[in-house]
Protein backbone atom coordinates (compact mmCIF):
# COMPACT_ATOMS: atom_id res chain seq x y z
CA UNK A 1 0.00 0.00 0.00
CA UNK A 2 1.03 3.59 0.24
CA UNK A 3 2.70 5.19 3.28
CA UNK A 4 1.39 8.80 4.54
CA UNK A 5 -1.56 10.23 3.19
CA UNK A 6 -2.13 10.25 -0.65
CA UNK A 7 1.72 10.46 -0.89
CA UNK A 8 4.28 9.59 -3.94
CA UNK A 9 5.86 5.88 -2.37
CA UNK A 10 4.31 2.81 -2.40
CA UNK A 11 5.42 -0.29 -0.16
CA UNK A 12 3.90 -3.55 -0.84
CA UNK A 13 6.46 -6.48 -0.22
CA UNK A 14 7.89 -4.47 3.14
CA UNK A 15 5.12 -4.92 4.90
CA UNK A 16 4.57 -8.37 4.40
CA UNK A 17 7.99 -9.16 5.52
CA UNK A 18 7.76 -7.00 8.71
CA UNK A 19 4.69 -8.19 9.35
CA UNK A 20 5.85 -12.01 9.07
CA UNK A 21 8.93 -10.72 11.33
CA UNK A 22 6.61 -9.42 13.85
CA UNK A 23 3.88 -12.37 14.45
CA UNK A 24 7.56 -14.97 14.43
CA UNK A 25 8.86 -12.78 16.96
CA UNK A 26 11.74 -11.63 14.81
CA UNK A 27 13.64 -8.27 15.04
CA UNK A 28 13.29 -6.99 11.93
CA UNK A 29 13.75 -3.56 9.79
CA UNK A 30 13.12 -2.39 6.15
CA UNK A 31 15.48 -0.22 4.86
CA UNK A 32 13.85 1.18 1.54
CA UNK A 33 15.52 3.69 -1.40
CA UNK A 34 13.06 5.52 -4.07
CA UNK A 35 14.45 4.34 -7.22
CA UNK A 36 11.06 5.75 -9.78
CA UNK A 37 7.76 7.49 -9.40
CA UNK A 38 4.77 5.16 -8.65
CA UNK A 39 2.72 6.10 -11.84
CA UNK A 40 6.52 5.96 -13.93
CA UNK A 41 5.56 3.16 -16.17
CA UNK A 42 9.08 3.29 -18.44
CA UNK A 43 11.63 1.40 -16.65
CA UNK A 44 14.33 2.72 -18.48
CA UNK A 45 13.68 5.85 -16.72
CA UNK A 46 14.07 3.71 -13.19
CA UNK A 47 17.36 4.49 -11.41
CA UNK A 48 17.76 1.24 -9.17
CA UNK A 49 21.84 2.12 -9.09
CA UNK A 50 21.13 5.37 -7.69
CA UNK A 51 18.71 3.43 -4.90
CA UNK A 52 21.61 0.33 -4.64
CA UNK A 53 23.94 2.95 -3.73
CA UNK A 54 21.85 5.22 -1.50
CA UNK A 55 20.46 1.90 0.78
CA UNK A 56 24.43 0.55 0.61
CA UNK A 57 25.47 4.30 2.13
CA UNK A 58 22.64 4.02 4.21
CA UNK A 59 23.41 0.24 5.85
CA UNK A 60 27.01 0.90 6.37
CA UNK A 61 25.42 3.55 8.75
CA UNK A 62 22.56 1.62 10.65
CA UNK A 63 23.79 -1.82 10.91
CA UNK A 64 26.30 -0.50 13.93
CA UNK A 65 23.28 1.05 15.32
CA UNK A 66 21.37 -2.26 15.36
CA UNK A 67 24.31 -4.52 16.57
Amino acid sequence: GRIGGGGDVEAMEGFGVLRAAELAGVPAVELRAISNAVDEADRAKWRFDDAFALLGDALVRVVPVLS
